[in-house]
Parts: structure tokens; sequence; C-alpha cells
């Protein structure tokens, strides 16, 4: 028997700031997608990414898939920190970002990829890859239940947190 774990946690940049209370919604069924995920919602047919979920089980685990030149292009095209905020963010860089991390199972599909900035995607971000992944090796028996709800400023594609 397979026991489930719910995981939920805000990203504000670099901040991590534990959001245990009412889940976040991510409930529409979704079709064409790839496990570990199960669901995820967009604001139009080609639009931002608003949730994604995902039920991550050991199998899942190191089966994820890397970033491309390709899919790197297309999260470029959705816009930088720096073309967002350039007085604030002049000097940052961003990753093409997985909402479910590639080590926890997450496809590289456009429903899953984010500009992210890259200290946050391989530091904070990754740390909470490692603790979900973790929790899956030290009991392979259970499975975590991981909501992702990007936050955008105005009309930005460019999320300025997670939560």
């Amino acid at each position: 028997m397979v026991s489930s774990v719910t995981y939920f946690g805000i990203i504000s940049l670099c901040l991590i700031l534990n959001a245990f209370g009412s889940p976040l919604k991510c409930d529409r069924p979704t079709t064409a997608v790839k496990p570990p995920i199960t669901n995820y919602a967009r604001d139009g047919p080609e639009g931002r990414v608003t949730c994604i979920k995902a039920v991550i089980k050991f199998e899942h685990l190191g089966k994820g898939e890397s970033t491309t030149s390709a899919s790197r292009k297309y999260v470029a095209s959705m816009g930088s920190a720096w073309a967002i905020h350039p007085t604030t963010f002049r000097n940052m860089s961003d990753d093409a970002g997985h909402l479910i991390g590639n080590v926890l199972g997450g496809p590289r599909d456009s429903y899953n990829l984010i500009p992210q900035n890259s200290n946050c995607n391989r530091g904070a971000w990754r740390a909470v890859e490692s603790e979900v992944k973790q929790k899956i090796e030290n009991n392979k028996n259970v499975s975590v239940t991981f909501v992702v709800q990007p936050i955008y400023d105005g009309d930005n594609k460019r999320p300025i947190a997670l939560e």
C-alpha cells in the first residue's frame, strides 16, 4: 500500500516560507500529461501555467527530462527577470526552470517550464526538490503530492514567485 504525503511551500525569489494551510487547487482534469504530472492549468490555450500538480512516487525519481536548446529557447521567449525589472535584476540570469523538477520525474514540456532566476533554480528550488526526493527515497512506499502555483506580476509570462 502506498501512503501519501502532501508538501506545500512558497518560494519568493530565493526565500522559502512554509505555507502549511489550505491546499492549493489544481483539480481540473488534464489530458496529455506525462507522469508524475496529473493536472495543470493555463490562463488561455497557450497561456501562462497557473498551477501544476504531480503525484511523485519512487518509480519517477531520476526519470525526468533535462532541458534542450529548443526548450530553453521557448522559455527565453517568455521573458527574463531583467526585461521585467531592469533596475532590480540587471545582473541576474534566468534558467529554463522545471516546476516539477526532472530529478522528481518532471518532463521538459511547456506546461512544466518557466523562466526562473538561476540562483533560485540551482539553490532554494533545488533544495525543495531534494527534500521531496529524500522523503520518497527514505520510504519507497510513499507518494508525494506536489502542487506549484506560479505568481505573476500583471501580464508578464515570467513568474515572480512560486507558491
